[in-house]
């Protein structure tokens, strides 16, 4: 099992965290132009973000989010899911498409 969490971390490009913030959808878009924000995922009534190098953390996300009116409650560390790695693999071929 450890391996298979290592491969979907590695698919994901960066650490996956669970985000509980208002408003989602503002929440969303804000990180999309946050440097370092693989994807970030509305999964139910939370955020799912992957955090790649060089930019935010889950230390620097609440403050990040905050600037932006949005009001965060629990950020943790999750596990990726086999969603979440399919969620990526969508996104990243819409955007190879738009980029063609």
């Amino acid at each position: 099992m450890p391996q298979l969490v290592t491969t979907l971390s590695r698919e994901l490009g960066g650490e996956l965290v669970e985000v509980a913030c208002a408003p989602l959808g503002a929440a969303r878009t804000a990180l999309l132009t946050a440097p370092g924000v693989v994807e970030a995922a509305i999964f139910g009534d939370k955020l799912h973000v992957v955090l790649g190098q060089g930019g935010l953390t889950s230390e620097t996300l609440p403050d990040f989010l905050q600037t932006h009116g949005v009001q965060t409650g629990q950020i943790r560390d999750v596990v990726p899911s086999l969603e979440d790695v399919f969620f990526r693999i969508v996104s990243r071929a819409q955007d190879a498409r738009s980029a063609a």
